[in-house]
């Protein structure tokens, strides 16, 4: 005979599987955690997971020049999602995204893990754009986009 615990554990792998999968939203700059705000504010019930493949928190990578000059202190910069009790968010900081199998409605992480969505948000930022000025290509030249930059 199964005991409470066993029963209740039951029952919730039951209502997991039964739930609809969450929205996934690559990128947890500032744009992914705007779509992650909007989304807990208007459709509170929805979950979410959130990648962010730095190995740091989420933070304004446009303000980086204002951190980086001492302008504005690491708390300016920083931008934590203020998620509320009960809300179903996950953040996954340190993984990447290696592939989208928009067919299946499935991501696969770069360690094999796979996560499924009902919804998919890319909010991936981009690349500096370096122009053709002579130099660009030397030592001690470098792109500034994010901390590790």
């Amino acid at each position: 005979m199964a005991t409470p615990a066993e029963i209740l554990e039951d029952a919730l792998a039951d209502a997991a599987a039964l739930a609809p999968p969450p929205v996934v939203i690559i990128g947890n700059g500032p744009v992914g955690m705007r779509a992650a705000r909007e989304l807990l504010d208007r459709l509170p019930s929805t979950a979410i997971v959130i990648y962010g493949d730095e190995q740091h928190e989420p933070y304004n990578r446009v303000r980086l020049s204002s951190w980086l000059a001492g302008e504005v202190d690491w708390s300016e910069l920083a931008q934590p999602l203020d998620v509320p009790d009960g809300a179903r968010v996950e953040q996954r900081v340190g993984y990447r995204v290696a592939s989208i199998d928009r067919e299946a409605k499935r991501i696969t992480e770069t360690g094999g893990r796979i996560q499924a969505y009902s919804k998919l948000i890319l909010a991936t930022g981009s690349t500096p754009f370096v122009p053709g000025i002579p130099g660009t290509d030397l030592d001690g030249v470098y792109t500034f986009r994010d901390l590790d930059d």
